[in-house]
């Protein structure tokens, strides 16, 4: 068992390296959304009962919460929201009627299952109609959602003459609602009969399902490079750190995207930064291809016990991060960034020591310029990562055994006496290289 931990949350991360869009954040039960902002696109208020801020729909609270009492007949200011669905004048029913149009906006995807509108009156002129549920990825194109309604009187709450006035309405979908970015559901006060009331109120919407993108954050990224201007074929160190950690108990773990213009620069090289506590028991890994945009830098504590042992668990700023090595390929401005990008569905990740919960960061980024005339190829760098080095002779090793496949750039860098092959001479030379022996290439 010593080890079941470390290997578990290794595990866990090597699974997230194979998806984009995966599912984290929201436990089962939990409403995804609280806190979440919104607008109005159409919403009569009455009275002071307003919402114009956007804040009472998804802050938490409702009628009968334990903080909040029912009255009988009125809404409760500050909690509950009443708007019109009736202008009270003339004949025609699609003239009088108003339907309040609410966007909610994730910022990140989550997936749903159901809504619930919480405490909403229905009776007398008040009445609740969910007219439509709609959800989209992008804020402009909307797919409806066909949903079954279910109405519950709520236990408790003060009755009308008799009769039940206060329920939690439950929309649940017919079929799940996946990558959901905006949420827009349309309220009027048509009622069963037909007939159309005057006010819509209700306390408070949620949502239920879980989410996939989106973290509360509980760090900061920082991004420099080392230079700011290179020529063609230079190479750039460019030092990712994680900074302001505030996850409950450090973090053993990140999962961070990185973006770049690769027709300008090629990242040759992902190294981890581990901080002196980690005694070098750290792991990292991402995407099988260095060439991919975004590339996923994944890095995690490899130790035993990592729950039993706080020491592994970081709290500090500026250690626990990456050192990347561009190559220059071609001019033009790059920027290289790491960060959230919530309408492709990507997002930065934090692992919360001890729980292993996770969550989210933001993130920063660094420009580059590459400019002027092109330097030379630097012979013996097969791996170009700006060094020569034993990665180099390594390298060379495996293509002469026929375990890997080296790139033209490469092979012209491998063949170092000239002979056309690349093999184990090659290597030799390179050895020689690193250890001093030799001068020059």
């Amino acid at each position: 068992m010593k080890k079941l931990l470390s290997i578990t949350l290794a595990l866990i991360m090597c699974i997230c390296a194979m998806a984009v869009d995966f599912t984290a954040g929201a436990a089962d039960g939990e409403n995804i959304l609280a806190g979440v902002s919104y607008e109005y696109q159409v919403g009569e208020f009455f009275s002071s009962f307003t919402d114009n801020d956007g804040t009472l729909l998804t802050n938490g609270e409702y009628r009968g919460d334990g903080e909040n009492s029912f009255n009988t007949i009125y809404a409760v200011s500050g909690v509950s929201v009443e708007l019109r669905g009736d202008r009270e004048n003339g004949s025609d029913m699609d003239a009088r009627r108003i339907d309040n149009v609410i966007v909610f906006d994730f910022e990140g995807t989550v997936t749903i299952d159901y809504l619930v509108f919480r405490g909403v009156r229905r009776i007398g002129n008040r009445y609740t109609n969910i007219v439509s549920i709609e959800t989209s990825s992008n804020g402009t194109d909307y797919t409806s959602i066909e949903f079954t309604e279910q109405a519950e009187a709520i236990s408790g709450a003060p009755q009308l003459n008799g009769s039940n006035q206060f329920f939690d309405i439950t929309a649940n979908f017919n079929t799940t609602a996946t990558k959901v970015r905006y949420l827009k559901v349309v309220l009027n006060t048509l009622d069963l009969s037909g007939s159309l009331q005057y006010l819509v109120q209700l306390d408070e919407v949620e949502a239920y399902g879980s989410v996939t993108g989106k973290y509360v954050p509980a760090a900061e990224v920082s991004v420099s490079a080392n230079k700011n201007t290179v020529r063609p074929g230079e190479y750039i160190t460019v030092t990712v750190l994680v900074n302001n950690i505030t996850s409950p108990n450090g973090i053993v773990g990140c999962d961070l995207p990185l973006t770049y213009d690769n027709s300008v620069l090629r990242l040759t090289r992902c190294a981890g930064i581990f901080p002196s506590s980690w005694n070098g028991t750290g792991k990292v890994f991402g995407d099988a291809t260095l060439a991919g945009s975004p590339y996923w830098m994944r890095l995690v504590c490899d130790a035993d016990d990592l729950a039993a042992n706080a020491d592994y668990n970081v709290k500090e700023s500026g250690v626990l991060g990456f050192s990347l090595t561009f190559k220059a390929i071609a001019e033009g401005n790059a920027t290289i960034t790491v960060d959230n990008v919530p309408d492709e569905g990507i997002f930065m990740m934090v692992v919360n020591g001890a729980s292993f919960d996770n969550y989210g960061a933001t993130g920063a980024s660094v420009s580059v310029n590459v400019s002027g005339e092109a330097i030379a190829v630097e012979k013996g760098d097969v791996n170009e990562d700006g060094s020569v080095d034993n990665l180099d002779a390594v390298m060379v090793l495996r293509y002469d055994a026929g375990t890997i496949d080296l790139n033209e750039t490469a092979r012209s860098r491998g063949d170092l006496n000239g002979d056309g092959m690349i093999d184990n001479l090659d290597a030799t030379i390179i050895l020689k290289y690193d250890a001093g022996l030799i001068p020059d290439l």
